[in-house]
């Protein structure tokens, strides 16, 4: 997801050469090694869908497991690049929203050390029903709600 912002978009998140064109083509023409995809452990994504008066909304929950908070803290900082380089603007603690284009919707991206979770939404106001455990803090990391 990394290299195709920059590849598409222009967002120098990963350099798209080093993806595009590895050192050893011999077994596949791509490079899937990027610093912020190192120390991947593990993920889980729970896909939402709800029928509104309007047509239907989707969202998602996208747990990720790093091996170490620093390959976390990484994950969190490139993702953080990524919608900013499609137009996010930060509207509150972890929350930012794309108005336009492809990736238009309301985003929460928190850091819980090891662990990020992104959880997407049509609105602000609907982040809070697909994860309500998970509250807002100003620092990048989670605060539980209590």
């Amino acid at each position: 997801m990394f290299w195709y912002q920059g590849y598409e978009y222009g967002t120098d998140i990963v350099d798209v050469r080093e993806h595009l064109y590895p050192n050893d083509p011999t077994y596949d023409w791509f490079n899937y090694t990027s610093v912020p995809s190192e120390g991947w452990g593990n993920d889980v994504l729970v896909p939402y869908r709800k029928a509104t008066e309007s047509g239907t909304d989707f969202g998602y929950v996208w747990r990720t497991a790093w091996d170490t908070p620093r390959d976390a803290r990484q994950f969190h900082r490139a993702y953080l690049a990524l919608l900013r380089g499609q137009g996010a603007e930060r509207v509150g603690p972890n929350t930012w929203v794309v108005d336009s284009g492809p990736f238009a919707d309301a985003f929460r991206v928190v850091r819980e050390g090891a662990n990020v979770t992104i959880v997407n939404a049509p609105t602000t106001d609907a982040l809070a029903d697909l994860r309500p455990g998970l509250a807002e803090s100003e620092n990048g990391t989670a605060a539980r709600a209590g």
